[in-house]
């Protein structure tokens, strides 16, 4: 009874302290509603407004019957159909290579699986940008080093090579090899997780290891394995970046691309057919995401019981090396050969010139890159974007995702959806959301300014960056924050002291992937960036539409460095605090 006295008094005492603070969740109902909503919305209604973007306008029975137009316009289907079916092939075909590349770290023998795990995440930080210019420079049909090596035999002689990477094929491939890396490493945990026992008894009944891969592996993993198909399928509608580089020059139009085009490559710009086809792509990601969140709910399948489980890798035998090699050839294919190219191109003084000639490479374009006064603004912008954007996003999702798992909060179910908004909105019709949002409001003298560019990835980290720190926070046990109630401890200070110490490592990890996302996406920024605040990203498109191969593959080695440089200053800081901790 004392002791329950004593409690209750030190509670009595910290309660007003932290009542002072009750007004933090509703603020941030409020504040990530405006900040996710709001984008979509203007969206929706911009496609369906009588006028541009930053001019008077409404919602008339004429602006809809034209919107309805378009819709009704052959090439405007002909458009969503490749869009639909080119996404589903690359999904289906990402994700097969994901199982294996998974199966192959998480389930078998595999030599220096550890390492091979290691460089599937390296692989994930290799920028999408510089892996598109280095296989548009591998396999361009006319300029192409492979192409040019190919043409060299007597089958393959003439002025073009064999292979294009400016169709698609090239575009499958080169999404394909992205996505199967991030997909592998949201499949890893699953496949480690799941009973090696369910394996042995496939073995002992004599089926091949193909076999046991398609008959158990598979159909087991099957809640895990539609997930990462959703996700893919999902991201890959709204994909933007490898449609722009590698299918407007060859007349391959998804509805991404189409609308960059309607706004922004021709004159006048089109915004009506432009927001309408973003309207679209909207609708279908939403239906998109409501399927996968219906579905997650709906698991069934259990592959790790009460009773305990095995986890032993399967024996390959003479195989293993096989596997090893597999996945070791799907780095050098999806990073070392891009990388190569872009190294070796940043130095020549023209593509096409002979690789061999020292005569041909020069320090011109690194030295461009680093003096010219828009290409350093565009550097600063960068890092001053992606910093800022990250280390804000990060505390409020921080904030959020504490609302959401630890507090009693009434609307913290709402909180959790708002701040899941952004996740069913495609990068490019988010930076057209809030374009409109922005030029509609008293806000609009941010139009073109790194403010509202930071504003956009804040959004756009919502889902993710609330996801890694819920994980992180749910893991926490509630002694520790009512031991700081009882020492009056006040909730901000509970937060600062207890909560950020105890999940920095999960806050570094988001803090790493959010910072990485925003330093190399062109999605985002299309439609936001002005002449002074163009990033690196949009010196790239600069650059590539101008010619300019050479200085563009100086800047996709740039974001490369920063990013590795990035990672590996913060994973020698999170291991440095483990060993501290531990000698302690």
């Amino acid at each position: 009874m004392a002791v329950a006295t004593r409690a209750g008094r030190a509670r009595g005492l910290t309660w007003p302290r932290i009542a002072a603070w009750a007004w933090l969740p509703t603020l941030l109902l409020i504040v990530v509603s405006v900040l996710t909503v709001t984008p979509v919305v203007t969206a929706l209604v911009a496609g369906f407004r009588d006028a541009p973007p930053g001019r008077p306008g409404a919602i008339t029975i004429e602006s809809v019957r034209a919107s309805f137009a378009v819709m009704a316009d052959p090439d405007v289907w002909r458009i969503l159909w490749t869009t639909v079916w080119l996404s589903t092939v690359r999904a289906v075909l990402a994700l097969a290579l994901a199982v294996v590349l998974a199966w192959i770290i998480a389930r078998t023998d595999c030599p220096f699986r550890n390492r091979l795990e290691f460089l599937l995440i390296l692989s994930f930080f290799f920028p999408l940008l510089g892996k598109v210019l280095g296989w548009a420079l591998l396999l361009s049909p006319q300029k192409g080093y492979l192409n040019q090596l190919l043409r060299q035999l007597p089958i393959f002689a003439g002025d073009t090579g064999p292979l294009d990477i400016f169709s698609y094929g090239g575009l499958i491939f080169v999404s394909v090899t992205g996505w199967a890396t991030l997909l592998a490493i949201f499949l890893v945990p699953a496949f480690r997780n799941m009973d090696a026992a369910l394996e042995e008894s496939a073995r002992m009944c004599g089926a091949s290891p193909r076999r046991t891969v398609a008959r158990i592996l598979v159909p087991l993993l099957r809640p895990a394995i539609l997930a990462a198909f959703i996700l893919s399928l999902t991201r890959l509608l709204s994909s933007f970046e490898t449609e722009v580089f590698l299918g407007t020059s060859s007349g391959i139009y998804v509805l991404t691309n189409k609308i960059y085009e309607r706004m922004v490559q021709i004159f006048p710009p089109d915004f009506r057919t432009g927001m309408t086809m973003a309207v679209m792509l909207l609708v279908i990601t939403f239906g998109l995401v409501l399927v996968n969140w219906k579905f997650l709910g709906k698991r069934d399948y259990t592959t790790v019981s009460g009773r305990g489980y095995s986890a032993r890798p399967m024996a390959l035998g003479r195989l293993r090396w096989v596997a090893f090699g597999f996945v070791v050839l799907f780095f050098v294919v999806s990073v070392v050969l891009p990388a190569v190219m872009l190294v070796q191109v940043s130095f020549i003084r023209f593509i096409g010139l002979d690789v061999f000639d020292p005569a041909s490479y020069t320090l011109d374009n690194w030295r461009r890159m680093l003096t010219l006064r828009v290409n350093r603004l565009a550097l600063t912008n960068s890092l001053v974007m992606s910093i800022v954007a990250t280390t804000v996003g990060m505390v409020i999702y921080s904030l959020v995702s504490y609302v959401v798992t630890r507090s009693r909060y009434k609307g913290r179910r709402l909180l959790d959806l708002a701040a899941w908004v952004p996740w069913a909105v495609p990068s490019l019709v988010l930076g057209l959301g809030i374009l409109w949002a922005v030029l509609l409001s008293p806000l609009a003298i941010l139009y073109g300014t790194l403010t509202v560019m930071i504003l956009a990835h804040i959004v756009r980290g919502f889902p993710f960056g609330t996801q890694i720190m819920g994980s992180s926070m749910i893991q926490i046990s509630r002694e520790l924050e009512e031991a700081a109630r009882i020492h009056k401890a006040s909730w901000p200070s509970t937060f600062r002291r207890i909560w950020l110490p105890l999940v920095k490592n999960g806050f570094l990890a988001g803090w790493v992937i959010q910072f990485t996302v925003s330093f190399s996406d062109l999605a985002t920024v299309a439609f936001l960036y002005g002449a002074r605040s163009t990033v690196l990203p949009t010196l790239f498109l600069s650059q590539w539409s101008n010619g300019r191969l050479e200085e563009a593959a100086v800047a996709a080695l740039m974001m490369t460095v920063i990013v590795l440089a990035v990672v590996v200053l913060v994973r020698r800081l999170v291991l440095g605090n483990v060993r501290t901790t531990t000698v302690a």
